[in-house]
């Protein structure tokens, strides 16, 4: 098998192997070689540090979520004339009929899902970056050739050339050999070229320069056993498991939506001051209060939650289609491997 699609698979499928040695720091040392070209991919891509931000914001949802737990205060206060008022109202949830759980979960099933999608872009890019490097090792590989093939087409020039000095070759011989040196010349050119472009996307990638002389270490292109392989790309795979956790998020936003139109069970602590040119009042109540609120007479809620169960739908249906599709890039790894140990 090409050497890119060897690196490929094993990068993709032992991402968390390079993972566990970094520390994402905004700078790091110039990285030599595949492996620093892989280090610095996860430490320094623009998109790896976007979806950082994006895990930082669900983190967050979860920690506003379970807050709801927690009592609310409210605060008003008013002047009209000579009159002052002021009410200091809060309020401790006691029975929500589930809605703060649910929201509490939904949440937590996001930051899950979020970190699965991390994991996904993360072996994406070392996907991307081990095949360009595969490809730059090639492309040096090639200039070694066009080099060599430069020399000896220059040698034959020489030869020819000193042979129609002494009237042993004709002048077509001469251009015919220095028409071979200019074409083996060009080739070498537009193998730089190649070269170049491959170094720009392969910075593009770590936003370092890394040394791409080193050669790729063989031993990295070990691969696991076909079962073994079956579960890393199928039971084991990041998108699968992030489309489950997403799945699990719409399944619980069903109960939300439902549970949403069932009032709340506060108890509520109320202070209330008044003071005018006469009267002066400062009252404390305690007690139990409930509120709810159905927006569109109930035809809002039962549209979201219409909604929200053609989401759960729609994410069953993308977990099937991506399993089928894993499968079947399984299959065609498979035999290419086999036919490639055969060949080999």
């Amino acid at each position: 098998m090409h050497i890119a699609m060897l690196l490929t698979i094993v990068f993709s499928l032992n991402a968390g192997m390079v993972l566990a040695a970094e520390d994402q720091q905004p700078s790091v040392p110039a990285r030599q070689g595949l492996e620093g070209a892989l280090h610095a991919v996860i430490s320094l891509n623009p998109q790896i540090m976007a979806q950082q931000a994006q895990l930082d914001y669900s983190e967050s949802s979860l920690g506003a979520a379970k807050a709801g737990f927690l009592p609310t205060l409210t605060a008003q206060a008013n002047n009209v004339g000579d009159t002052d008022q002021g009410t200091l109202v809060l309020k401790q949830p006691v029975w929500a009929f589930g809605r703060i759980y649910n929201s509490v979960k939904e949440a937590r099933s996001n930051v899950e899902a979020t970190r699965w999608d991390m994991l996904k872009l993360q072996r994406d890019l070392i996907e991307q970056t081990a095949i360009v490097y595969a490809h730059i090792e090639g492309i040096r590989a090639q200039q070694e050739v066009a080099n060599d093939n430069i020399e000896d087409h220059n040698q034959l020039y020489q030869r020819i050339r000193r042979r129609a000095d002494g009237q042993l070759a004709s002048e077509a011989d001469v251009n015919l050999a220095y028409a071979r040196l200019v074409q083996a010349q060009s080739s070498k050119q537009n193998i730089a070229g190649e070269l170049s472009t491959a170094l720009i996307e392969l910075r593009a990638l770590t936003q370092q320069a890394v040394d791409s002389t080193y050669p790729i270490n063989r031993g990295l292109l070990a691969l696991p056993d076909e079962d073994s392989l079956k579960q890393l790309v199928i039971d084991e795979n990041p998108e699968i498991e992030s489309l489950n956790k997403k799945e699990d998020v719409a399944s619980l936003a069903i109960k939300q939506e439902q549970v949403n139109a069932l009032p709340t069970v506060y108890f509520q602590v109320e202070k209330n001051v008044y003071r005018s040119s006469r009267v002066f009042e400062n009252q404390t109540s305690t007690g139990f209060a409930i509120e709810a609120q159905l927006g569109g007479t109930g035809f809002s809620t039962w549209s979201r939650v219409k909604g929200a169960r053609a989401k759960l739908r729609a994410t069953q249906y993308s977990i099937d289609s991506k399993r089928i599709e894993l499968q079947q890039e399984l299959q065609n790894l498979l035999l290419n491997i086999r036919v490639t140990k055969e060949l080999m």
